[in-house]
């Protein structure tokens, strides 16, 4: 697999026509540290050979904190990662149980201080709500616990139930009951509460930081900035197409090793794009220009923007700022539903 990623990231040398000096670098996609740091320095060598890049803005790994040794974590720093996303999840052993989550609260708790030992400045934790039996006392009280840890980064998601897993043919068969949308909301408004009462910025709808750590990667994302993808499934955008890998293992590290590609692709039409910014730009604290709609899109698209608009500004789910509309955070929970009223739907 890893010399498979070798030779995609050579194959895809001419998929941007360049790489800006604010570049990022981000392992994930499931558990990144089953490489040794050696192996990864490699991977991160190799990409900054092939697009002739000095030094990488940010280069984050994910990790699970039963993996993150206070060994591994100052190898990490050695070959150049200076951002860590663990997926602690929970602070509750029955929960984690409940998730399969390998690690333990206390190896939770561990990881943060292994990282900061380590010389990790940049660090930010995951946690999940909306779990079918989680209460709002037990939710405050995990909120608390990350503040506690310090880490200058909390992304918060909501437990998602899909048809076809475990949870969701438990959910067809009675045996899980889904959080009810109102506790589900009351423990999202309580996350905001204290997340920017203890200083954070609320600048995406799962995503939280103090002044100054916010990803530089994913916020790239929600710009609607061109990227590669490297590896099994992953997805890459260059602003008017996008393609993404095969999910097969076996079938990815085999056609590279014949030298080429497997992937599909989709041109991205004007109202795919339109529509893709307002799902990324309303996610997010800055929002989206009415200017930015007029002079990339059209202004029949933009006078349709404006007619749609109209009732969540009414409404107040939509606040207005010069050319700039945002959804309020404290309305992010609902953000689904309202920019899903503003995509542009062509006639038939």
């Amino acid at each position: 697999m890893l010399q498979a990623l070798l030779q995609e990231i050579v194959l895809r040398a001419d998929y941007l026509n360049n790489i800006t000096p604010s570049a990022t670098l981000y392992f994930g996609g499931g558990t990144p540290t089953v490489y040794a740091p050696i192996e990864l320095g490699l991977i991160i060598n190799h990409v900054k050979e092939t697009f002739q890049i000095t030094n990488f803005a940010e280069v984050t790994v994910e990790a699970n904190p039963d993996d993150l040794t206070l060994q591994y974590l100052t190898e990490l720093q050695e070959i150049g990662v200076n951002r860590l996303s663990v997926g602690i999840q929970s602070f509750n052993e029955e929960y984690l149980r409940w998730m399969k989550r390998r690690h333990t609260a206390t190896q939770a708790i561990e990881s943060i201080r292994f990282a900061k030992e380590a010389g990790f400045e940049n660090i930010s934790i995951d946690l999940m709500y909306g779990l079918p039996q989680l209460n709002i006392d037990e939710w405050e009280a995990a909120i608390e616990k990350a503040l506690i840890l310090d880490a200058p980064h909390i992304s918060a998601y909501h437990l998602t139930i899909e048809p076809h897993t475990i949870l969701g043919k438990q959910a067809q068969k009675g045996l899980l009951r889904p959080i009810a949308e109102e506790e589900s909301e009351q423990q999202f408004l309580l996350l905001h509460q204290l997340l920017t009462q203890a200083g954070f910025e609320h600048y995406e709808v799962s995503n939280f930081a103090r002044a100054g750590k916010q990803s530089t990667h994913n916020s790239l994302y929600w710009q609607q900035q061109a990227y590669i993808g490297i590896g099994p499934s992953a997805h890459s955008f260059n602003g008017h197409s996008r393609q993404w890998n095969v999910a097969n293992n076996k079938q990815y590290i085999s056609s590279l090793q014949e030298g080429r590609l497997l992937f599909e692709y989709e041109t991205l039409t004007p109202t795919i794009q339109y529509n893709e910014y307002l799902l990324t730009g309303l996610r997010t604290a800055k929002g989206v220009s009415l200017h930015y709609i007029r002079y990339n899109f059209s202004e029949s698209i933009a006078g349709y923007f404006l007619e749609q608009v109209q009732q969540a500004l009414t409404q107040g789910m939509i606040s207005k700022e010069n050319d700039v509309y945002r959804i309020p955070a404290e309305h992010f929970f609902l953000s689904d539903a309202i920019i899903e009223r503003l995509f542009y739907l062509p006639k038939q």
